[in-house]
């Protein structure tokens, strides 16, 4: 079995989830407003409002916290290297795909200090190396052959 091709590829911030984030935000401003037109009480009003704030706040907080980078497959192992960091800051990490959708993947990056992060790679960061790193993280290992054990 061949290896899958070495690729570099960028790693943005996702405008794409941020997007989706603010919707996922905003989308509990309708029970508060909701509440708001019954006449709810204003200690009542407060507390949803208060929450609702703190967990925006939170999902924008993690969102701002996924820095750019690069990913790199040399042919053996994932590296990461983070935009704002030297060369010699790079790396490895372990992979894994979790759903292809042909023009994004979520991947499961383990191994970068501090944290497991999820990440969205999308084909418009770098279309022409898209499918060297579809590939690369298709790429299945193969087994080692088998030793045949001795026939008596």
């Amino acid at each position: 079995m061949h290896s899958a091709p070495a690729v570099r590829y960028p790693v943005p911030r996702p405008a794409r989830a941020g997007r989706v984030l603010a919707l996922m935000c905003l989308l509990p401003a309708i029970p508060f407003f909701h509440g708001w037109a019954l006449g709810l009480s204003a200690t009542a009003l407060a507390a949803v409002g208060a929450s609702w704030l703190l967990a925006s706040a939170a999902v924008f907080g993690q969102w701002r916290s996924m820095h750019a980078g690069q990913l790199r497959w040399d042919g053996q192992a994932w590296w990461w290297l983070p935009d704002d960091a030297a060369q010699a800051d790079e790396h490895a990490v372990s992979m894994a795909l979790h759903l292809d959708l042909q023009s994004a993947v979520l991947v499961r990056l383990a191994g970068v200090p501090g944290r497991m992060r999820w990440r969205w790679l999308e084909r418009g960061a770098a279309p022409a190396r898209w499918n060297d790193l579809r590939r690369a993280l298709c790429q299945r290992r193969a087994a080692p052959p088998a030793v045949p054990e001795p026939q008596p």
